[in-house]
């Protein structure tokens, strides 16, 4: 899905990259990345019509994404005010590397990942004999199924 020579059919064959590497997150690399996202282009050569609309990061780098993308307006003359907004931010505690993040367009029908619901999630307990035996049977179920979308619609920075 992240890769660095994404290609689109056979009329438009320039490599895209939704990959970058070495791009810490700072100021400078999120317009680089935001940019890169936007220029992405369909299989005809056109603009995908791409604009991020969040950032997700991990924890450790909740605090530059709100310098970056909502800054407080302290005073400081130079605080960076040109990203001011541009996307949402979201902080997932699941991410494992504290200095990967991603700009993620979720504005369009079609989303970067897609979950699928196939059976609600369940409990269900039995209680024969509990009180007797002191003790209750339950368990958890649920199915469900994740897939790729657009992959032009999600960018991967890598520190």
């Amino acid at each position: 899905f992240f890769d660095t020579d994404h290609a689109e059919g056979e009329i438009y064959t320039t490599a895209q990259s939704n990959n970058l590497t070495t791009t810490a997150l700072s100021v400078a690399n999120a317009k680089v990345a935001y940019t890169a996202m936007c220029s992405f282009k369909d299989d005809k050569g056109q603009a995908a019509g791409v604009k991020p609309t969040h950032i997700m990061v991990p924890e450790a780098l909740r605090f530059t994404a709100n310098e970056i993308f909502n800054p407080q307006g302290t005073g400081d003359t130079n605080a960076n005010t040109a990203m001011k907004g541009l996307c949402q931010i979201i902080v997932n505690p699941f991410l494992t590397s504290t200095t990967t993040w991603y700009l993620l367009d979720l504005s369009q029908p079609v989303k970067p990942f897609i979950f699928q619901n196939r059976e609600e999630l369940s409990f269900e307990e039995d209680e024969t004999n509990s009180f007797m035996r002191k003790e209750i049977r339950y368990g958890v179920s649920a199915r469900f199924a994740f897939g790729y979308g657009d992959r032009r619609l999600a960018i991967r920075c890598i520190a």
